[in-house]
């Protein structure tokens, strides 16, 4: 943390890659564990987008054997992103997938389309598309002919930036799962450094018009857009959700996690709550992190870091 306390910054393209250097010396220490975590890649699309890796746990944990699976959703500012970091960064992200499948979790980073040329909700249905296609490939997702199921009916997801508004996406608008059978499999989602809404810079990222189009479609599409017209069956069936977010996070992201959680909680408690009665999703800060340290710091924190109690 010695490296994170001297970025006083909160921007993100100021502590990008700095942070991202930092953390990959100290994940070098640990390549051969990394990689030690057996990881397979599918291709769940048409496209050399609709990629996924899949990390592989040695042991189930779960009483019945089955194995939940966790995806891990990457961030990027919509135009940038890779399930794994090009070289010599190339231990970014495998620190993520690599932890959980060790502590049990049949771990999937997927690829999705990037801006440009992709459009919402073309990068919100690669998301879906890719939880989709494990549901109904979980018997090529073995870790051996003899190993335990994946656990279809026990997924989470952790969205991080870009990737936990694409999630959130997924979880909240009805035409991402007109069949209504894909949220019901999800227990619940992670969402970090999320920007819930765009109020306080839509006319800044230009991003954001090549994502959503005008101002007016960006509020209409955005998490918050999204929250205020979804209607009360979905949001019966939404999965609980944890939201995480750093001391250094810029102003903006701090801010619209309260608006958004403020409205959510007040729609949940006037329709009697989300999947199992949730109406307050748990909020954590983790001090002393920006933006990306929790992620790229994942694997070598003893406390702090996404997995927890991870080194």
């Amino acid at each position: 943390m010695e490296v994170i306390a001297t970025l006083t910054e909160t921007a993100i393209p100021v502590v990008l890659e700095p942070t991202q250097h930092a953390f990959m010396e100290l994940l070098e220490a640990r390549r051969a564990s990394i990689e030690a975590v057996p990881r397979k890649t599918f291709k769940y699309g048409a496209t050399d987008r609709h990629q996924l890796d899949v990390y592989f746990p040695s042991t189930p944990t779960s009483p019945d054997k089955k194995t939940p699976i966790l995806f891990f959703i990457y961030g990027g500012g919509f135009n940038t992103g890779s399930r794994i970091f090009p070289a010599p960064l190339d231990l970014g992200y495998k620190n993520v997938g690599a932890f959980f499948a060790s502590r049990g979790l049949l771990t999937i980073i997927p690829d999705y389309r990037l801006v440009p040329p992709a459009r919402f909700p073309e990068p919100a249905e690669d998301v879906r598309d890719a939880i989709s296609w494990v549901v109904q490939n979980a018997g090529a997702l073995r870790p051996s002919t003899d190993g335990a199921d994946p656990d279809v009916d026990r997924i989470f997801v952790l969205g991080h930036s870009a990737g936990a508004i694409y999630s959130l996406s997924v979880m909240l608008a009805p035409q991402f799962d007109e069949s209504r059978t894909l949220l019901p499999r999800i227990r619940a989602a992670v969402l970090a450094g999320c920007l819930y809404h765009f109020k306080t810079n839509a006319a800044k990222m230009p991003v954001l018009r090549r994502l959503y189009g005008t101002e007016d479609e960006t509020r209409e599409k955005e998490p918050l857009g999204l929250l205020e017209n979804a209607p009360d069956e979905q949001l019966k069936n939404l999965p609980e959700l944890l939201y995480v977010e750093a001391e250094r996070d810029p102003s903006n992201i701090r801010d619209s996690c309260v608006d958004f959680r403020a409205v959510l909680e007040k729609r949940l408690t006037e329709i009697g709550g989300g999947k199992g009665g949730w109406t307050t999703g748990e909020y954590i800060l983790a001090k002393g992190h920006n933006h990306i340290s929790p992620i790229v710091g994942t694997f070598i924190w003893r406390r702090g870091g996404m997995g927890g109690g991870c080194y």
